[in-house]
């Protein structure tokens, strides 16, 4: 028997089907990406998966969240306290015309009681399930921190191996596209080719280019770092970096020159840009939360409600005087961060 089946056996069939559901939600730990990996001998298996996973769990996403008004406990209490008199249960053999005029035997509830039960439950769905879904925001940014903090320490990793040069792959061709792999035109070039050397160096796993605030996003499988020079599918990276057009080193930019962050908000999920219309300047990374994670070129991780952080206030996200984008532009010098896939 293969090591492949013997993992595969050694995990429960409900505690795999668990596992990669968080897999595919980019919640697994590295143990659990390992064995997860393990147990499929095809990682396009493995990938379709999860995309139905995605695909089913999708809907979630779309729930609205509540937002409980400032004065909704007090608003709650004062209706309990203003209530009086006693709620009776008709027995169920006796007329509900009985019960309403007080003459059944029915057991009796106190309505503050009746009342302080709904005002629990109000209080629940009201306060403490957007409360989880703050935390779980706050949690989920920290966790992309910390996943450029990775980044950040694989480029130095990278740097140090390689007399202090930056990760390049090469240019963007004139006149091509820098989108994702399978986007574009055949003259493209995606820039995601300068961080997949990263994680084909094992400098940094696939799992910290996984934002997991981005559902639909997950890592490449652990077969596929030494088939392809590119993130084989554009949601393998849920990071914008900056368009590079030459080979550079650290020792170029100034310490707070960014390098990664959020995606840019100018593109959909699929990496596709946005046409005309209201483009919002914030990445979309993290929903509601108005900002983004930013890593710098001193290798430290911020959080940004602008994403104008870029030299001298640049926007990160755009290029200085350009309008409207086709997936061909370039910064217009060295210090304008332009931060795409």
């Amino acid at each position: 028997m293969t090591n492949q089946q013997n993992s595969s056996q050694d995990v429960p069939d409900a505690q795999r089907q668990s596992e990669l559901i968080g897999y595919a939600l980019g919640l697994t730990d590295a143990d659990e990406n390992r064995r997860i990996e393990a147990s499929f001998t095809d990682s396009a298996r493995l990938n379709e998966i999860c995309a139905r996973i995605r695909r089913t769990l999708a809907p979630l996403d779309l729930d609205p969240e509540p937002i409980a008004p400032r004065d909704f406990t007090a608003r709650i209490m004062a209706r309990v306290e203003r209530a009086s008199g006693v709620l009776k249960f008709p027995n169920a053999a006796e007329p509900l015309e009985a019960a309403e005029a007080g003459t059944g035997g029915g057991p009796l509830m106190p309505m503050r009681e009746l009342i302080g039960l709904a005002a629990a439950i109000l209080l629940f769905v009201g306060i403490l399930v957007p409360g989880y879904r703050t935390a779980r925001n706050a949690a989920q940014q920290a966790m992309c921190a910390n996943n450029l903090r990775t980044i950040g320490g694989g480029i130095a990793g990278y740097t140090e191996a390689n007399s202090a040069s930056m990760p390049f792959a090469g240019a963007v061709p004139v006149g091509g596209s820098w989108m994702p792999a399978g986007q574009g035109d055949a003259g493209s070039f995606s820039n995601s080719r300068n961080l997949f050397l990263l994680v084909r160096g094992r400098y940094v796993s696939p799992q910290a280019f996984i934002d997991p605030a981005r559902a639909g996003d997950f890592a490449v499988h652990a077969s596929d770092l030494d088939r392809f020079d590119d993130f084989p599918s554009a949601r393998n990276n849920s990071y914008s970096a900056n368009l590079v057009t030459a080979p550079w080193r650290k020792t170029e930019f100034e310490p707070d020159m960014p390098l990664v962050a959020d995606m840019n908000p100018m593109l959909d999920d699929d990496r596709r840009l946005i046409g005309e219309g209201q483009i919002p300047e914030n990445s979309r990374s993290h929903g509601g939360l108005n900002g983004q994670n930013v890593l710098r070129a001193d290798m430290s991780a911020i959080w940004s409600a602008t994403p104008r952080v870029g030299v001298d206030n640049d926007d990160i996200y755009r290029v200085i005087g350009v309008e409207r984008y086709t997936g061909r532009e370039v910064p217009s010098m060295r210090s304008d961060a332009f931060l795409v896939p």
